[in-house]
């Protein structure tokens, strides 16, 4: 049975998402814990905790869109799973356009861009260039947003 849900566009999205950080091995901890993480999540233990995620009611899940997490999100959906995805852009991609149009294969139901790289462009003073990345987004006929550290 789902948990209680809302909608994001024409998607039912779970009112708890699983988050993607530690599966890509940030723990925003230390440097050893991230290790482990990455030496824990293999992509058969991956794989388990998409289906886990849906097992127990939630039928979101949302990381980042570089190739790590597409390979996974892939994998999912090739073995019948059908867990909904939301995805940032990867912030080490020099061309966030290529990135989202490379995202958009895997069928993702919203991608917002990554908050620390929207947090330095606060700071250098180019916040108002997020609005292309925004509307670039939505031409692909996507729910756009930003991520930030910054409120």
């Amino acid at each position: 049975m789902l948990l209680p849900t809302i909608k994001l566009g024409e998607h039912n999205v779970t009112r708890l998402i699983c988050g993607g950080n530690l599966f890509s091995g940030f723990s925003h901890i230390s440097a050893e814990f991230d290790q482990e993480l990455l030496e824990y999540y293999t992509m058969p233990n991956l794989l388990a905790a998409l289906d886990e995620c849906l097992a127990n009611g939630i039928n979101t899940f949302q990381s980042r869109g570089d190739r790590h997490q597409s390979r996974m999100y892939l994998e999912h959906r090739l073995n019948g799973g059908d867990i909904q995805w939301i995805t940032q852009t990867a912030s080490e991609m020099k061309d966030l356009r290529a990135n989202i149009r490379n995202i958009i294969r895997y069928n993702p139901i919203a991608i917002y861009h990554h908050g620390s790289h929207t947090d330095n462009m606060w700071h250098a003073g180019k916040i108002d260039e997020l609005a292309d990345i925004v509307k670039f987004i939505k031409d692909q006929g996507l729910p756009a947003g930003i991520a930030s550290h910054i409120p």
